[in-house]
């Protein structure tokens, strides 16, 4: 029997009964005999009722479900044009009430954009619409709108995938990359706060798809239960999944099923976010100039010896640019952007940055859509300056667990209101991510800097909150690389998938970082015909004519292989075409290619041979069935295999890049993402080695650009 506590007045009104009524409802669709509930209130003497859960109230709940369920439909069903309309909505109530309301101004909004005449003159909402709208333009109000109706493309297209979780075969959730089948518990122990850290592997042994990220939410299910709990991943291996979940599994126990798990909530904050643009305060409409009208910052014509005295000696351990784009965020007025290209310095710029911030007394605030790009920057600071990191204790990292939020508070003597409050002003430096950023804490701060870092990758909507919270934002990201995740093609097309960083990049705003300090001078060369128009600089010549260094001998007499471990600059880029790539071992449905992988595998193993450290060498492989495939083979090695989604922000002295395809192009295909093959290039600070079917990848126009730039002495075949 459900049991629904209540801390407000005693009322046992139809909203309350009705909650008992679909807690019955809900037990009864997991087999439980349930047709009451129990109501209790605990302010002052409180009371205690059975609520039944009979037929007229149990239809009277699903019709109020359907209409729900068609409300929110209808917010998905956007139709595209060059300005989205808003979704459609239900019609206004006529209540007192609303003229208090939290939500007056955004709902008020939309009525003025339809709706509003055909109100009758004694409807409540005819005359404060007028009122509470006087301060927004018609055109502030439509830029709006037209990102809520793009946002709620998207929401509805993330809502359908997880609704798959109950609709979908599990076997094809996998191959769609949202699912692991077939996993056994192999170890299960506790931990702190009653939970359990449990090691799951796959039934037969073979290796873990490489889908989840740590500190993820998955959703645990069997072949008899959907949804047994929900945990999140600690840390993941080859052949392994950990998760930290409230339920302990017994050794050897399944199989289950992880399913990646996207709160709706994430999707609902990005859509509040966009309604703070239309608040009537000093805030939202300095924002609206910044991001609408594209107002452009002022800056202080001089900057105060003070300060630099203050950051004499930060200046000195960082290029001149990197010291330019120090000054120029701190003599902006509203905001500034940085674009931190590959191997400039970018962690080391924004770390310099913040602690130059504290000393000249300003308090900063740290953001991300990644919880792993914050802490990037944060462990760099520990102990520089005071700082604390709003995330869940299960997602903190290591290095960061003395400053989290949670252990600031245990180390308060006296948690008073008072305190609190205190210790939350006290800290100088805090560390959120843009979907935590709406903390109840937030509402009473103010900071002087918000610092967003891959700001190139976070959607408009999403990157809002955090910027609400200071007096200036600075943007630190690079648009030439990977863009915001967006699902939804429709709402990619129509501005979604641009970042604020995109809208607001103009030479007047951007403070560049161009000398790079990790690709040699021949793979630099690549990257600036192709991407960089010849902006990248080598940051010293020792990284300029950096070159494999091994002692071993190569054993293996083939040109390609003789010219991939080859130490002579002029071979640090190589392309190797793979003839024999379109035979029917290289599948084009799943996306594997074994005649590309083979290579790879031949290459890998020949350099740790000579004495090339494994844990030096990344494999980059366009499609998730590729990197499952080099996986297998090349078990045991310390080896990194991922995407280019995941190689983002990370190097490694030679980069071997599968194409895997050599067939079968398609419009909108991912080898034709401009932004991707930039990252992919971009990783390799000695050795970049691309494995293909030449001819195909000629087809592509990126690939093509990207191999005009190869000298033509440097492209091989493995049957020459």
């Amino acid at each position: 029997m459900p049991l629904e506590l209540k801390t407000g007045k005693v009322s046992f009104s139809v909203e309350h009964r009705g909650q008992v009524i679909l807690y019955c409802m809900l037990l009864k669709e997991l087999g439980e005999f349930v047709d009451s509930g129990l109501l209790l209130y605990l302010k002052d003497e409180g009371g205690m009722k059975e609520i039944a859960a009979g037929d007229r109230e149990i239809r009277d709940l699903i019709l109020l479900r359907n209409c729900l369920s068609k409300g929110l439909l209808d917010l998905s069903n956007v139709l595209p044009s060059d300005r989205i309309p808003l979704p459609e909505l239900p019609p206004p109530i006529n209540r007192k009430t609303c003229e208090s309301c939290g939500h007056l101004v955004a709902c008020s909004a939309a009525l003025r954009e339809s709706g509003l005449e055909t109100l009758s003159e004694k409807h409540r909402m005819k005359k404060l619409v007028p009122e509470v709208t006087s301060h927004l333009s018609r055109e502030h109000a439509q830029y709006v709108f037209h990102w809520i109706g793009l946002q709620s493309l998207e929401n509805g297209c993330s809502q359908f995938n997880i609704s798959k979780i109950w609709s979908e075969n599990p076997k094809k959730r996998e191959e769609n990359g949202s699912c692991l089948t077939g996993m056994v518990v192999s170890s299960s122990v506790v931990t702190k706060g009653a939970r359990f850290e449990s090691v799951f592997t796959k039934a037969d042994g073979s290796v873990v798809n490489d889908i989840f990220t740590v500190g993820q939410t998955v959703v645990v299910s069997s072949n008899n239960q959907i949804g047994i709990t929900y945990g999140f991943v600690n840390s993941i291996s080859p052949i392994s999944v950990t998760l930290s979940v409230e339920k302990f599994f017994k050794v050897k126990e399944g199989p289950f099923m992880l399913d990646s798990y996207e709160s709706a909530n994430f999707k609902k904050i990005s859509v509040k976010n966009l309604t703070l643009l239309l608040e009537d305060s000093e805030r939202a409409r300095i924002m609206r100039e910044i991001i609408i009208d594209l107002k452009l910052p002022a800056f202080a014509s001089k900057l105060s010896g003070k300060i630099k005295k203050l950051g004499m000696d930060i200046f000195e351990k960082l290029n001149k640019e990197q010291v330019r784009a120090l000054l120029q965020a701190i003599s902006a007025d509203t905001y500034i952007l940085i674009q931190g290209m590959p191997g400039t310095g970018k962690t080391t710029t924004m770390r310099a940055l913040i602690e130059l911030m504290v000393r000249m007394g300003k308090r900063v605030l740290v953001s991300s859509y990644t919880h792993s790009a914050i802490d990037n920057i944060l462990v760099g600071l520990v102990g520089k300056v005071d700082m604390m990191r709003i995330v869940n204790k299960n997602r903190a990292h290591p290095k960061l667990k003395d400053v989290t939020e949670g252990a600031c508070l245990n180390r308060l003597t006296n948690p008073s209101h008072e305190e609190l409050e205190k210790m939350y002003k006290s800290k100088k430096v805090v560390g959120v991510s843009c979907l935590s950023a709406g903390h109840p804490w937030f509402e009473r701060q103010t900071f002087d800097v918000c610092l967003v870092d891959e700001a190139s990758q976070v959607t408009l909507p999403a990157v809002l909150r955090p910027l609400f919270l200071a007096k200036k934002f600075i943007l630190v990201g690079d648009p030439k690389q990977l863009p915001p995740l967006v699902v939804n093609e429709t709402a990619k097309e129509f501005g979604l998938g641009n970042s604020l960083f995109h809208r607001l990049d103009r030479p007047a705003v951007t403070s560049k970082l161009t000398q790079q300090y990790r690709m040699n001078q021949r793979i630099t060369d690549i990257a600036n015909g192709f991407a960089y128009e010849n902006m990248l600089k080598c940051g010293s010549s020792d990284i300029a004519n950096a070159t494999l260094d091994y002692r071993g001998t190569v054993t293996r007499s083939e040109d390609w292989m003789q010219r991939s471990l080859s130490k002579l600059l002029e071979d640090s880029v190589i392309v190797i075409d793979v003839k024999d790539s379109d035979l029917p071992n290289s599948s084009v449905k799943s996306k594997e290619n074994r005649a590309e992988a083979d290579v790879i595998v031949k290459i890998v193993k020949e350099m740790i041979q000579v004495g090339v450290k494994a844990c030096s060498i990344g494999v980059i492989a366009t499609y998730r069935e590729q990197v499952e495939l080099l996986k297998n083979l090349l078990r045991g090695t310390e080896v990194e295999i991922s995407t280019v989604d995941q190689y983002q922000g990370r190097d490694k002295e030679v980069i071997l890049y599968t194409s895997s395809k050599s067939s079968n192009k398609v419009e909108n295909d991912i080898l034709s993402d401009t932004n991707r093959l930039t990252v992919a290039i971009t990783r390799a600070k000695k050795k970049l080695i691309i494995v293909c079917h030449l001819d195909f990848l000629k087809t592509y126009e990126n690939f093509a650009k990207m191999f005009s730039h190869v000298p033509p002495t440097n492209f091989l075949s493995t049957t020459s």
